[in-house]
């Protein structure tokens, strides 16, 4: 398992440095006019201090800190990159040289087990190329596609590769090591033909992956690259403190419109308030007016409402008599409707039944007006209602809500009254009672 993956990591590996060949750097560009020079030491002071934190998080590519008076330095770095060759020419010129003075791989690897660590051939950078035994003839990655990127994503991803490669270091040592060694019981050595030759070719990637490193580390490469770095960065900030002094100007522009904007705006806020204090005015005037004139019709339609409800309720006789007329126009209304007038008289009978079972109880004295069960069974009926009414019921409104409400005298005070009032509840149970027997 453990040789496995440090296979595995020398595949990334090299698949990284086949990578390198294949990238073209692109070039910083052109780096704009700078600014007034007055601008650039009074308004970008903030700018500066971003610009040389942001130095300190990119130290490990090679970039140097940077001052707002790099006139000089911006004119002697573009014209060193236009003496420099490109990327991709001098990694193919550096890998040719390392490849030519370097000792060429002439391991045998058919009996590995007689390989000693003093022994191992010294291995070169053409072992990068060779495909491994997974690869496909037809995806090779020194043939893929050319990768656009910049100097800085170069140099970055050089420092991880380097990071990679040296932490790979202690693994290695520990493979070196094993390799002499011997069973302490069989004595045979600890790797076997197979293992042994998986082992070799590792160590001899590894350090051709180390060549390979120390090569593009020792050349102009890094050089050129930090040379452009500086550029990017150089540009960049020319750019940043362009935009900022075009930023001052338009700001200043549009203080300038927003303060006679502000003015104009103010007078005329000035006379919208007096013609809306007016219209303010004009309008409360109004409001007054219609709300005692609404005021005025909801009186006269509750007046008109209760003066139809008093002749409503005069307009029905009351009494035992009048109870009697009013269950035989329940019954005419209910006239084929047998089930109707049944359901409406034990209705009747129950709520009247309650009443004289519990008279101080006013919540059987009480039936809301529009309660849907009432209406079902009672109200709907023409006589229904009418016999609540000829029993003593009248219209109230009891805690906010309109009812059919029968008021009980006051038994302590007029002991007459409500013996009468009595009367009529139980003569009304009786007379529906006489209905029922009917049928």
């Amino acid at each position: 398992m453990e040789l496995r993956n440090a296979e595995n990591q020398t595949d990334v590996l090299v698949t990284s440095y086949r990578s390198f060949r294949r990238f073209a750097v692109c070039p910083p560009p052109p780096s704009p006019p700078s600014p007034p020079a007055a601008f650039s030491s009074t308004t970008t002071a903030a700018a500066a201090t971003a610009a040389a934190d942001d130095d300190e998080t990119h130290d490990h590519v090679g970039s140097s800190p940077r001052t707002n008076n790099n006139t000089s330095e911006e004119i002697a770095l573009f014209h060193t990159a236009t003496m420099l060759p490109s990327w991709n020419t001098m990694l193919h010129s550096v890998m040719t040289s390392e490849s030519s003075t370097s000792s060429t791989c002439t391991c045998d690897t058919t009996d590995a087990t007689d390989i000693k660590e003093e022994a191992m051939p010294v291995a070169t950078m053409s072992i990068l190329d060779q495909p491994n035994d997974d690869d496909n003839d037809n995806d090779n990655d020194n043939d893929g596609p050319i990768l656009q990127v910049t100097a800085r994503e170069l140099l970055t991803q050089l420092h991880d590769f380097t990071t990679k490669v040296q932490s790979l270091e202690s693994l290695m040592m520990k493979f070196r090591q094993r390799m002499n060694t011997k069973d302490p019981v069989t004595q045979q050595p600890r790797y076997g033909e197979n293992t042994m030759k998986r082992v070799v070719t590792l160590l001899q990637t590894y350090n051709a992956l180390q060549l390979a490193l120390q090569s593009i580390v020792q050349s102009s490469l890094m050089t050129l690259m930090e040379e452009w770095v500086k550029m990017e960065e150089i540009t960049r900030d020319n750019q940043i403190r362009q935009e900022e002094y075009k930023s001052l100007q338009q700001r200043e522009i549009q203080e300038r419109q927003e303060r006679e904007l502000q003015v104009m705006m103010q007078q005329e806020a000035l006379r919208e308030e007096l013609r809306l204090k007016k219209e303010r005015e004009e309008l409360a005037a109004r409001a007054e007016k219609a709300r005692l004139q609404r005021i005025k019709e909801q009186e006269e339609a509750k007046r008109q409402v209760r003066q139809s409800e008093k002749d409503y309720i005069a307009s029905i006789p009351k009494g035992i008599e009048g109870v009697k007329k009013m269950l035989h126009r329940l019954r005419s209304s209910c006239e084929g409707r047998k089930k109707d007038l049944d359901v409406a008289l034990n209705s009747l009978h129950t709520l009247f039944s309650q009443i004289a079972s519990n008279p101080e109880e006013v919540q059987f004295r009480r039936v809301r007006r529009d309660h849907p069960r009432f209406m079902e069974d009672i109200g709907r009926h023409d006589g229904g209602k009418e016999v609540l009414i000829a029993a003593g019921f009248v219209f109230a409104e009891v805690d906010g809500v309109d009812c059919f409400f029968s008021k009980e005298p006051d038994l302590e005070h007029d002991m007459d009254a409500w013996s009468e009032w009595f009367d009529v509840i139980r003569g009304t149970i009786a007379a529906v009672e006489e209905e029922m027997i009917k049928g």
